[in-house]
């Protein structure tokens, strides 16, 4: 879980880590009526993607720890000021102290109210037929 603020910035929706922004998905602009709103950033360990390429989108982290849990890695991402962690099944040619870049499967992704802790979609879409998640 992150703390994060909801923007608008250059035509797009993204969301301020503090360090660096993440533009959300075009599926994620259905919260376009919040703006500059603290929440938090809920992301499972196995829905953040590890890369040693930039890509467009990403966040630069380095990895402190890997952590062997059966079939299944478990990545200590340091973000500067905010740590991560991701689960991946192949460890790859990913070593500690290693640079990477993060990306989001923005499918995955839950928002939550920062004073309610209420789930931000849930509260948009009380008709759970419409929930893309």
């Amino acid at each position: 879980m992150l703390d994060i603020v909801l923007k608008q910035e250059n035509g797009y929706r993204c969301i301020d880590l503090g360090f660096t922004k993440y533009k959300l998905s075009d599926e994620l602009e259905k919260i376009k009526k919040m703006n500059n709103k603290r929440i938090i950033l809920g992301i499972r360990p196995e829905d953040v993607l590890i890369s040693k390429q930039n890509a467009s989108n990403s966040i630069k982290a380095k990895i402190d720890i890997i952590e062997p849990m059966g079939r299944e890695f478990e990545i200590h991402l340091d973000l500067g000021l905010k740590t991560l962690i991701a689960v991946i099944r192949k460890i790859e040619s990913f070593n500690i102290g290693d640079e990477v870049y993060l990306t989001f499967n923005d499918k995955k992704i839950h928002l939550f109210d920062k004073n309610t802790e209420e789930n931000i979609f849930a509260s948009i879409y009380k008709d759970k037929s419409n929930f893309f998640f």
